[in-house]
């Protein structure tokens, strides 16, 4: 039973070592630059203010390059972006949920 208990107590003690680690998907205090990111628009959902975003490397949030959903903080921004447009954006963790702010077609 001790030696079960043990065992525990050492997952445990790890695990609790691993919360007080950066987490993965916060903003770090980089530059402004280090948090503006590239992308491509492949859908824009208006009735939920979401873009899917093919994207580089998200530094700030240390996340590698692929395609996904953002909810995009300027809703009237939707009506100038369509599907295919290259562009800029910063991309942030808000309350859990990944946003993107300061979209801008690429020049």
């Amino acid at each position: 039973m001790m030696k079960s208990a043990s065992k525990a107590l050492l997952a445990a003690s790890f695990f609790l070592s691993l919360a007080n680690t950066a987490p993965a998907f916060s903003a770090s205090p980089a530059t402004a630059d280090a948090a503006v990111s590239e992308g491509e628009i492949k859908k824009i959902d208006t009735e939920y203010s979401k873009l899917t975003i093919k994207h580089g490397a998200l530094k700030n949030l240390a996340m590698p390059a692929m395609t996904m959903v953002f909810v995009i903080d300027d809703k009237a921004r939707l009506a100038a972006l369509k599907v295919g447009d290259k562009i800029t954006f910063t991309a942030n963790n808000v309350g859990g949920e990944l946003t993107a702010t300061n979209v801008q077609i690429a020049k």
